[in-house]
Order: C-alpha cells, then sequence, then structure tokens
C-alpha cells in the first residue's frame, strides 16, 4: 500500500506497518493453524507489543473459586499506596488466544496508573471450555473476587471490571449477568473495543473484512471456537437492566468491531444507565496492547487508566 493509500485509509502509520510486514509475510492467518499454534505465535507478538511489566507494582499468583472450580488470578497491588479500588481485568485474544503473561504489561500499568489493586483472571479459554462454562467461570470469579477485596485492609470499598477484547466481552457478560440478580457488586467499567455479534455483518465489518489488524476471517474463527461446546439462553450481549453501573467503551475507528461497541453503547444508555463510548481516530484493533509499537496509544491509554481509577476511588459507599 502507497503512503498516499496509508494516509486515505487512517491507520495510524505504526500500525499500518505490522499491516504491511504481515500482509507481506505470506504467513497463514491464525484460524488456519492448530489452536496450540496459534497460541504460541500470538503470544510472542503480545509480548512484544506490551512490553515489560510496570516496576512499581507488587506481584501475587492465587487461585479464587468459581463456577465449581479454582481459576487461577495475578494480583498487582501498586507500591506506596494505602486503600484503594479493586479492579477485575479479563485479557483479550479472541476467547481461544491470550493469559496472564501475554497481558502482564497491561495489567501492571492498569494498577499503577489506576492507583488499584488489579486480579487478573486466567479463565479456561475455548475450544477447553464451552461458552456457558466460560460465561459461568467469568461471572462467578466476580463475585469471589468482591468477597475477596471486602477481607483486605487495604480495600477502599469499590470494584471495577475492565476488559481487553474477548477479555471485554466476557466482562461485559458479567457486568449484565450480575445486575439482574446483585446491586452494587461491580462499581464501573472501562472495556476496549469489546466484540459483540457473532455473525461479523455490521457496516464497519464490510468496510474492514481485511488489512485492518482483526480480519473476519479470525474473527468468525474464534467465535466458532466459543460456541464449540454451545451456549444455550446465556447469549445475550445486549442483555442490559437499569440496575448496570457506569460502563465506558474503547474502541479505534479503524477497528472493525466499531458499529458493534457504538451499539452496544447505545443499548446501556437506552437502559438509563451511563455509558461513553470513545472512538479513537485512526487506532486498530488491540491498541491498549501496543504500547511499544505506538507511544501515542501508550498515554492514551494511561490517561484512561487514571480517570478510570479516579472515578472508583471518588465511588465509595458506605453502606456495604
Amino acid at each position: 500500500m502507497s503512503p498516499a493509500e496509508n494516509a486515505a485509509n487512517g491507520i495510524w502509520p505504526e500500525f499500518q506497518a505490522i499491516i504491511d510486514k504481515d500482509g507481506a509475510s505470506g504467513h497463514p492467518g491464525l484460524e488456519d493453524l492448530p489452536v496450540e499454534s496459534a497460541r504460541r505465535i500470538m503470544a510472542s507478538a503480545l509480548v512484544r507489543w506490551g512490553g515489560a511489566r510496570n516496576s512499581q507494582v507488587v506481584v501475587e499468583e492465587m487461585r479464587m473459586p468459581a463456577a465449581g472450580d479454582l481459576v487461577g488470578v495475578r494480583v498487582y497491588r501498586p507500591r506506596g499506596t494505602t486503600r484503594r479500588p479493586t479492579v477485575v481485568f479479563f485479557h483479550g485474544g479472541g476467547f481461544v488466544l491470550g493469559d496472564l503473561d501475554t497481558h502482564d504489561a497491561v495489567a501492571s500499568r492498569l494498577a499503577h496508573h489506576a492507583g488499584a489493586t488489579v486480579v487478573s483472571v486466567d479463565y479456561t479459554r475455548a475450544p477447553e471450555a464451552s461458552a456457558e462454562a466460560m460465561l459461568a467461570q467469568c461471572r462467578d470469579i466476580v463475585l469471589s473476587l468482591r468477597e475477596w477485596a471486602e477481607r483486605q485492609p487495604d480495600w477502599s470499598g469499590s470494584l471495577g471490571v475492565v476488559g481487553d477484547s474477548a477479555g471485554a466481552t466476557l466482562a461485559w457478560h458479567s457486568i449484565s449477568s450480575l445486575s439482574w440478580v446483585h446491586e452494587r457488586v461491580i462499581d464501573g467499567a472501562l472495556l476496549f473495543y469489546p466484540p459483540v455479534f457473532p455473525e461479523c455483518s455490521t457496516a464497519s465489518w464490510e468496510a474492514m473484512a481485511s488489512r485492518h489488524f482483526l480480519a473476519r476471517s479470525t474473527m468468525r474463527w474464534f467465535w466458532t471456537q466459543f460456541f464449540e461446546g454451545g451456549c444455550g439462553p446465556t447469549w445475550e450481549p445486549l442483555r442490559v437492566t437499569s440496575n448496570l453501573p457506569r460502563v465506558d467503551l474503547v474502541v479505534g475507528s479503524r477497528d472493525p468491531l466499531v458499529d458493534e461497541c457504538l451499539q452496544l453503547g447505545r443499548s446501556i444508555g437506552e437502559s438509563n444507565a451511563t455509558s461513553q463510548t470513545l472512538v479513537v481516530p485512526g487506532a486498530v484493533h488491540g491498541f491498549a496492547g501496543m504500547g511499544v509499537v505506538s507511544p501515542r496509544a501508550e498515554a492514551l491509554v494511561i490517561d484512561l487508566f487514571r480517570a478510570f481509577g479516579a472515578r472508583l476511588s471518588a465511588h465509595v459507599v458506605t453502606d456495604r
């Protein structure tokens, strides 16, 4: 693609360079590889793009109960702070890829810049887990971590949820599910570009089905893996109530998921909950974990983390 075509395309040059290099490589798409091979390749890229863990956090590995099992979590505590919110973090990777290590840098930066105890969840991925099992596990881990936070002497009294890509979808489902049966479990959410509709047929998908970092063929493969074991009636992505916390959505204008995110934001707003959708001009899918590739993406994400932490710190409810 020529420089003029790059400019017209509107993608930040640092992201376009990766897209062009990948297109020229002749490598097969992730959907054409065995799952374990796709995981290894994507893990290498995500760690490289994300960079090193923030050194101003203390890290601890634990296991927490959820859906009749024990789930691994990684806890990040900022150095030198006292009472602070707790944030549950769900990593991305299309329900299939990604793990605690691929999103280690993002989770550590979230803890440092939000001034929060961050708990990153090592949920069971597809195809090993069915969609129904994965959704139940993520919902239950939020409840377990809420109870855990309440026992921590440094907890300020508020719980947030942050998700990246498919992790944002899992976070959203947890928020929506818990809003029907529990009061004030979650006090705020920050969701980066969640996939919502398995059909991948919105106008933004039609316009950006390929050469936009996330290909439609890959996203459809992710959805197929997610639903492989069945889901039943639990998949209702726009199921909302008036008992939702504030939900902030962030998506790049050159992300094929942009229309889905906008529609989700409208649905949340129609439920009388507070929701804001930030569309970042020129950004692509996954930019929140690409601080090494793009310093301006890193700066934006840091600002978003700081603002989210400030909102949670201000939301201390005394009647809990």
